[in-house]
């Protein structure tokens, strides 16, 4: 009889183990390698054919705030060669210094040098404090000469916003005057490298795969926030080659109708993401290990225990030494199974970290969606802690909903990264694609273990008065892991810059939740959860 139990109990492990928890492992696993190939392959598609057009669109930024910042400036420019001029007539040698002064004073700050040059009416540079242009014949560029004397012909003064100077290709500003002895004066000003490198520094968070990027023109970066490239190309067929990959890219855009030609480098490192699946291999075998070695261990001593108390119970009526002996036999039964719960127990909790470990490399898999994705995940895992601590008070519950808050665009793994990283308002029909991302969730979450998981995900665009998506749930029917994640959620969303909205401040944020606007409603969120959410505002 016993040594049946036995071969149940042993058919039983079998069936668990390779039944279950194999197949669950390595479908797991199966997938994360398929997400991390998706995300290796959109992520070179969207930096090859987007970040061009990104480039090319912030240069044109740094234009038209250039431009603004040149036209105010206009009034000083003016200035300066007014006072030039007349220095000219009465002191000429305190030209240069009367000039570093001017630049220190009124010009330091956008502009990293000024110079002057004094030109006859033949077009000949005759005095200045670039002496590489000195004796340049500025009447050779026909075109150029005769539109700036049409104009200080029309004007005593005249601006040249952006011009490309021809020797070193960098966009300057000239200002010029025409003097009473019909000479022309002109000022000269190179902007200052910050002025690109503030607009510039967003691209190098396009990605969490980029490891280099530079902008360069004339095969120099054209901000300090950028380096060479190293120069050291990664060979072909290499190690490095599987994850790794570098690309130049040559741009031509027009900046008031100048040519302005530069190099895009950019070099994406994809080992953390070919690493998740490698440690969640080698994770998976320990754990398969050391659950055959503790479920081998319980059985053995299961088996033992049942065979003592079958033979206590064989001698229960021979007299009362043996009454006693089988009850000796069964409290000692019962403190083995005492003892062998806190294994299972232990065991239990082996695998509830295996679970969030597994969770927690998926969050790898989000923050390769969208842009900026990563900062999103950890300010929204903050906010639903401190909620949580106030709502929940089941700690295991709460646990769960802590660890799995990141998941919760998981499913966006499974729509189209054209959509995801859209620049402009989607379609009617993106839209709804876009939307399917909850549903999509349960193709990664559907094990009963990501429970919790599985609800923000799906539920976490469902509102309080029934009124959002995808199953249109209403109050209480609405998970309170998903209750919670939701307000994170909106919130997070409203102060961060998108491509088709600005970043909204904190006050206008809470306003928003607290008051509404044309698509926030205070009546989407629970009043529960919204009046936690009142309490932790000092703390975001």
């Amino acid at each position: 009889m016993v040594i049946k139990k036995e071969k149940r109990l042993s058919e039983y492990i079998f069936l668990v183990s390779y039944g279950v928890i194999l197949p669950i492992l390595i479908t797991g696993l199966i997938r994360l390698i398929y997400s991390s190939v998706g995300i290796y392959i959109n992520t070179k598609l969207h930096m090859e054919n987007n970040l061009p057009k990104i480039v090319g669109e912030l240069f044109e930024s740094v234009n038209r705030k250039t431009l603004l910042m040149i036209f105010q400036c206009f009034q000083k420019f003016k200035d300066t060669l007014y006072k030039l001029e007349i220095i000219s007539y009465t002191a000429p040698e305190k030209i240069d210094n009367f000039i570093e002064q001017e630049y220190e004073n009124k010009y330091s700050e956008n502009f990293l040098e000024l110079n002057y040059y004094f030109i006859n009416a033949s077009g000949i540079i005759y005095k200045t404090n670039y002496e590489k242009d000195l004796g340049l014949d500025l009447s050779k560029f026909f075109l150029f000469w005769e539109t700036l004397n049409k104009n200080l012909d029309e004007s005593n003064y005249y601006l040249q916003p952006l011009a490309k100077e021809s020797s070193t290709g960098k966009l300057r500003v000239y200002a010029y005057k025409r003097m009473k002895n019909g000479d022309i004066l002109e000022l000269g000003f190179t902007l200052k490298p910050k002025l690109l490198g503030e607009e510039f520094s967003v691209i190098k968070d396009l990605s969490p795969f980029l490891e280099q990027i530079s902008i360069l023109q004339n095969s120099e970066p054209i901000s300090p926030i950028f380096k060479n490239p190293s120069g050291e190309t990664i060979r072909k067929y290499s190690f490095e080659s599987l994850y790794k990959y570098d690309e130049y890219i040559w741009k031509q855009i027009e900046i008031d109708n100048l040519p302005v030609n530069f190099y895009i480098y950019f070099r994406l490192n994809f080992f953390k993401l070919f690493l998740i699946p490698l440690q969640t291999l080698i994770l998976s075998i320990l754990i398969v290990f050391a659950y055959f070695v503790l479920i081998k261990y319980v059985s053995k001593r299961i088996s033992g225990e049942i065979k003592k108390m079958e033979m206590a119970m064989s001698e229960k009526f021979k007299g009362n030494e043996y009454e006693r002996s089988f009850i000796r036999e069964v409290n000692d039964a019962l403190e083995f199974f005492s003892k062998q719960n806190e294994h299972i127990q232990e065991l239990s909790k082996e695998v509830r970290e295996a679970f969030y470990d597994f969770a927690f490399k998926l969050v790898y898999v989000v923050e390769g969606l969208e842009e900026g994705t990563a900062k999103h995940l950890e300010r929204v895992r903050f906010i639903v802690e401190k909620i949580a601590e106030r709502l929940v008070e089941d700690k295991d519950l709460r646990e769960d909903i802590v660890y799995f808050a990141p998941l919760h665009d998981i499913g966006k793994i499974f729509v189209p990264a054209e959509i995801l990283n859209k620049p402009d308002k989607l379609t009617q029909e993106e839209w709804e694609e876009m939307k399917k991302h909850t549903v999509y969730a349960e193709r990664l979450l559907d094990h009963p273990r990501f429970k919790v998981a599985l609800n923000i995900a799906k539920y976490h665009h469902e509102n309080y008065d029934g009124s959002g998506y995808s199953e249109g749930l209403k109050g209480e029917e609405i998970p309170i892991e998903a209750r919670i994640v939701k307000i994170a959620d909106v919130y997070d969303a409203l102060v961060s810059e998108r491509p088709y909205k600005r970043a909204y401040s904190k006050e206008e944020a809470l306003k928003i939740i607290f008051e509404g606007d044309e698509r926030v409603k205070p009546k989407h969120f629970d009043p529960k959860v919204l009046e936690a959410f009142r309490e932790i505002v000092d703390e975001i």
